[in-house]
């Protein structure tokens, strides 16, 4: 039996946010069809988009349901799918991944038209009331409760990955076993030594502590936290100081600002802290450096410790 099939495009850079999406289809699919369908993914290394169109046109032997996760194809190839999806039969859902989409374009519009789209972004570092929501709601999922300062808590330690997140509330909820809510001293007996030196180092840099920076560097790589995942933790720390200086540099309201930033007051009001201990041009140039630092880092032979230590220096010893 022929017909359009079931087209779904899920984008943007949140993978892990995808990749639930997937077993959620995946679950509805073997729900339905009674029986668990798999996944089977194709990327340009593995097939040829018109081999794959033949291949999704031929119905099964076995009958039942199909979901084909397609990967890394060009828009023209997606484009060459999508004319022969009437061609499809009922019983295969097709899923086209991409980390992004040009609006503008005629894969978009046509995805647009014949699709169900789901976007995954990131949330933003100062979207906490969003992390502390997801965190909240993940745990409801677990079995558990956690009050909305301990989600905090939580997302300040174990850093702004979703994956990292879902994975220390899976080990919170078996470790608190017969407990029903996750507490302050649970997260920090299950911290990790690296996650706590990062937390550290990101508060010394809230407090502009050139020591307790240097001191907490030492720390988070005595337990081996890899120096990409430093930097994007500093990085994530002073862009919310740095997107609130240009705005107070342009004479907005504290109101007028937490409102166009979509900021819980709260975190507004901690950041702010922040912010005053450095300038503008200083948070400017931060930004810089850590790009460098991260470059230098990646394709050069320097020691990751001694130029993330430079940086830190560059950063903080203005003052």
């Amino acid at each position: 039996m022929s017909g359009p099939a079931n087209i779904f495009c899920f984008y943007g850079p949140e993978d892990f946010l995808v990749e639930e999406e997937l077993s959620i289809l995946r679950a509805k699919t073997a729900e339905a069809g009674g029986c668990d369908p798999g996944l089977e993914y194709f990327s340009p290394d593995s097939a040829v988009i018109t081999d794959l169109i033949g291949n999704i046109c031929t119905p099964s032997l076995f009958g039942g349901s199909r979901i084909i996760v397609l990967e890394g194809f060009e828009d023209e190839d997606y484009i060459l799918l999508l004319d022969n999806r009437k061609s499809f039969p009922h019983s295969v859902k097709i899923v086209i991944m991409k980390d992004k989409l040009d609006k503008r374009g005629k894969l978009y519009k046509l995805l647009a038209s014949d699709s169900v789209m789901k976007e995954f972004n990131h949330f933003a570092e100062w979207e906490t009331k969003k992390v502390v929501d997801w965190i909240i709601s993940r745990a409801k999922k677990a079995g558990k409760n956690i009050d909305p300062a301990d989600a905090e808590l939580l997302n300040d330690i174990s850093g702004p990955s979703l994956r990292q997140l879902a994975c220390e509330i899976d080990k919170l909820s078996v470790y608190i076993a017969d407990g029903n809510t996750i507490r302050s001293d649970d997260i920090r007996a299950l911290a990790v030594s690296g996650e706590l030196g990062a937390f550290a180092l990101e508060n010394a840099f809230a407090d502009r502590d050139l020591g307790s920076a240097i001191k907490s560097l030492d720390g988070a790589f005595r337990s081996k936290q890899q120096p990409q995942v430093l930097i994007g933790r500093i990085a994530s720390r002073l862009r919310p100081y740095l997107m609130i200086k240009a705005l107070q540099a342009k004479k907005m309201s504290d109101d007028k600002i937490i409102s166009m930033l979509g900021m819980n007051p709260y975190f507004y009001e901690r950041c702010n802290k922040g912010a005053a201990l450095y300038s503008l041009e200083e948070l400017v140039s931060a930004v810089g450096i850590l790009s460098r630092t991260d470059l230098l880092i990646k394709n050069s032979s320097s020691s990751p410790r001694i130029a993330l230590e430079m940086a830190i220096v560059d950063i903080m010893g203005g003052r």
